[in-house]
């Protein structure tokens, strides 16, 4: 028995010691905003969904959360996705739908620029929208 668990553990010991030929198959990618809808009240503490659509480019892409970037009033919001690399990908341009929770700390009009992709000049294109936020 003891014989059995000194093999153990050099096998184990070995199996550490060897090089790891994995590569990074994937890359983190946004992906752009197509549309939202929002709820008609916002409220502070209370929990709103924003649903948020975006066009899958293709199907090498999983949806990892999103962007989020707070700045005083301000939020940002963009698709967070994974694209795995590698693989045999196909055309998708299936529009999916994800919902945004948002639960506002204090009253007033809080500013969402949602992330629609970039010009052909380079500059960020954005879908904003003012949401008033009661007491």
């Amino acid at each position: 028995m003891k014989y059995f668990f000194v093999l153990l553990s050099i096998m184990l010991g070995l199996a550490g010691c060897t090089p790891d030929t994995r590569t990074d198959d994937y890359r983190s990618v946004l992906l752009p905003i197509e549309t939202i809808d929002l709820p008609a009240k916002f409220k502070v503490d209370s929990i709103s969904v924003i649903t948020i659509h975006y066009k899958k480019p293709n199907t090498c892409n999983l949806f990892n959360g999103f962007y989020y970037s707070k700045s005083e009033m301000t939020r940002t919001v963009a698709i967070n996705s994974v694209e795995m690399l590698n693989s045999n990908c196909l055309t998708d341009n299936t529009i999916i739908d994800v919902s945004l929770k948002f639960q506002p700390q204090q009253s007033g009009d809080y500013t969402f620029k949602f992330w629609q992709g970039t010009s052909t000049a380079g500059t960020d294109n954005f879908l904003t929208n003012v949401i008033h936020v009661e007491p």
